[in-house]
């Protein structure tokens, strides 16, 4: 039924200011993160305060592919170096 699938637990949390400031596909990949972050955190199963996701897992979460991925992952670290 369509109603268990909107309902269900697979969304990525997106900010209206995050999304304003980085981007969309941006802020849906550092969403994604966030999410994987809190999961292996609740498992307490970071290593050293991280945790590693494959490109497939990322591109079958978010639907972005092996192009936006790359662009997107040096646009979030251009704004992480300079806003710390």
């Amino acid at each position: 039924m369509i109603i268990d699938l909107l309902a269900n637990n697979g969304y990525i949390v997106l900010s209206k200011t995050v999304m304003k400031v980085i981007g969309l596909h941006e802020a849906i990949l550092l969403g994604e993160l966030c999410s994987e972050y809190v999961y292996w955190r609740k498992r307490d199963e970071l290593e050293d305060g991280y945790f590693y996701s494959t490109r497939e897992n990322i591109e079958e979460q978010t639907m972005l592919n092996v192009v936006h991925r790359k662009l997107l992952s040096k646009t979030l670290l251009f704004y992480l170096i300079i806003h710390n």
